[in-house]
Order: C-alpha cells, then structure tokens, then sequence
C-alpha cells in the first residue's frame, strides 16, 4: 500500500483528525485539476513565441505588443526601428537564430511535430506505466520532468544557443513527460468516484483542458517583452509547482487514506455504510480487509491491451472522433497566435474599420 502524501499527514496531524471522504474527493479533484491545467499551459509557449523567433520581415515596430496581449483591432502604421534603440530590442525584433532564416517556419514546424510525436508514443508507455507505479510519484515525476525541459528550452535565450539540434531535442523530452499526465489523471479521478454521477465530474472536471490553455497564454505573452526565454520559464515553473503540491497533497489511492474502493471487485467484501458520502471515520474492520488484500486489490488495476480495448464498444468511433478533434485543437493551439501576430493586426484592423 502507498505512503500518505506528506502534506495529508501533516494536515491530519494538526487538526487532529482525518479529512471525510467528501473532502477527500474535493481536494482530488483540485489537485488534478491544477495539475492537468498545468501541463497544458506549459504547451503554450512555443505558440506564442513563434512571432518572435521569426518575426514578419515585412513589418518592424518600436511597439512590442504581443498576442494576446496587444491591440488586434486597433492598426498600427509601420514605423522604421531607430538606430537607438538599444540592442536587446533590436535582437527581439530581428528573430532567433537558426528559426529567423527562410526555412524558420519548417523548422519551427518540425520542433511541433517532434513535440507531439514524442507525446503520442509516450501516452501508449505511460498508461502502462501508471498502472504499475505509484500514481502520485509518477505523476510528479512527469510534471516535474516537464517543467525542467520546458525551463530548459527558454535557457537557450540566456545561455545564446543558435543550435537547432538543441531546441528539438529539449521538445521531444518535454513531449515524452507531457505523456504521463492524462493517463495518471484520469487514473486518479477513476479510483475515486464510481460511476454515479461520473459524466457530471468528468464534464465540469474537463474544463482543466481550456483554463490551461487560457493561464499559458497569459503567463507567456506576460514576460515576453523581457526576453522570450522567460516565456518558457515562467510555465515550467508552474508545473514544477503543481508537481510538488501533487506530491504533498494527492493520495492518488482511497485505500491510501484507509477508504473503500468505488469499484472494488466482486470477491473483495468490505463492508461500508450505505451512504458512502457520510463516511468520515474508518472502521476497523475495513482496514483490516484492506490490509490484508492490498495485494489483490492491485491486481485489478491491471491494464487491458490494444486489441481489447478497441473491441470495447463505442471505442473505435470516439477514438476517430477525438482524433480529428485533436488535429483542429492542436493546429489552432501552436498556430493560431503566430498566425494573428503575422497577418491577424491587418485582416481584423481592416474588418473593424468597415463595420464600426
């Protein structure tokens, strides 16, 4: 059986007594909320700095104003850049090496592809993976993974690396620990809730996906002006955070914290109340049951293969779907903002004028 998380014990240790069961479920939901938003906002960097590392050569302006920051509907005549302006401005503007050739927009679409070809293969080993290892120290691990090559990128900025070997490298080991956040997550909320009211949790609970991407806009386009590198710092930092704080407070188990499981198997008797959401303390005879079948109870998170999953009915469409709805998501998600920054001030400015 897993080791209570460090934060839960000390908790538990000053107030004296043991959370509920409801409390428990609520700071589950949470903390994988936050986690998961976190690792979407550290994918939206490479997004917003793509104007930067290669900036449109037919525009230069002393107003540094990044989307989703700057102005979209209001046009801006282009100025020629002054010769006095200092050098780091100057280099903002003239792009980043090796992405502000000719061929930077290959390149910058090749560290997106390697980004996600990384994370698709990983997803297939991380769900093994979860399924056999503690889900909480997995869980940081890939978190904390994520934020140190994401950190690691924005460290080219600093330490002037031109080297594009570099930059793809630091994207495929970020993608291989992106990989272990939805498998755990979901893994996570499974264990926890059955399935009653199971499509209520998962639809509120799914709104991670939006508010992460909203926060790694914002965190990026923020510091921007300062250099593109903090860019990438700043949500690396934040899942880092998010990892730790998953490691001090998510029990990713119910059976860490001496609950039942929701769905415990047929052979495993424990006796509960019959309403599960008023269980606040722990009877002895379930710890004991625990214990003493902690053994056989792992064995039920045992994951099915490949061809058994696709025979499970309804998985073969929703797999298709989810594949052309990914395809749109992620286009828009790394191209959207190089896109408004490179034509987007003219064709909206340009709108707004013949409507308003």
């Amino acid at each position: 059986m897993s080791r209570n998380p460090p934060g839960i014990l000390l908790i538990r240790s000053i107030r004296g007594r043991d959370w509920s069961l409801t409390t428990y479920r609520h700071v589950v939901l949470v903390v994988t909320f936050i986690a998961y938003a976190a690792y979407h906002a550290s994918r939206k960097p490479p997004s917003i700095v793509k104007s930067v590392l290669y900036p449109d050569p037919k525009v230069n302006s002393t107003e540094f104003r990044p989307w989703p920051v700057g102005d979209i509907f209001i046009k801006k005549e282009p100025t020629i850049m002054s010769s006095s302006l200092d050098g780091d401005m100057l280099r903002r503007h003239q792009g980043w090496a090796p992405f502000d050739e000719e061929d930077g927009t290959s390149k910058l679409g090749e560290i997106d592809v390697a980004f996600l070809a990384c994370y698709s293969i990983g997803m297939f080993v991380a769900g093994h993976l979860g399924d056999k290892l503690d889900l909480r120290v997995f869980l940081t691990t890939g978190m904390v993974g994520s934020g140190i090559f994401v950190g690691l990128f924005g460290m080219g900025y600093f330490w002037n690396i031109h080297a594009f070997g570099f930059y793809l490298l630091m994207q495929m080991l970020a993608g291989l620990f992106q990989a272990t956040g939805w498998p755990s997550v979901v893994a996570v909320i499974g264990n926890w809730f059955g399935k009653r009211k199971r499509g209520l949790i998962m639809g509120i609970w799914n709104a991670h996906t939006s508010i992460g991407n909203i926060t790694g806009s914002l965190l990026a386009a923020s510091v921007l002006q300062h250099g593109w590198g903090w860019s990438f710092i700043l949500p690396g930092t934040f899942i880092t955070l998010s990892g730790i704080m998953v490691y001090l407070f998510l029990a990713a188990y119910p059976e860490d914290v001496g609950f039942s499981i929701p769905n415990v198997a047929p052979d495993v008797v424990v006796e509960t109340p019959v309403d599960e959401e008023a269980q606040i303390s722990k009877e002895p005879l379930i710890e004991k049951v625990l214990n003493s079948n902690s053994r056989r109870m792992s064995g039920y998170r045992t994951s099915i293969g490949l061809l058994e999953a696709c025979l499970i009915p309804g998985v073969i469409p929703f797999a298709l779907c989810l594949f052309f709805a990914k395809l749109v998501a992620y286009t828009f998600l790394y191209w959207l903002p190089f896109y408004l920054n490179q034509t987007g001030t003219f064709h909206l400015s340009s709108f707004s004028e013949a409507f308003f």
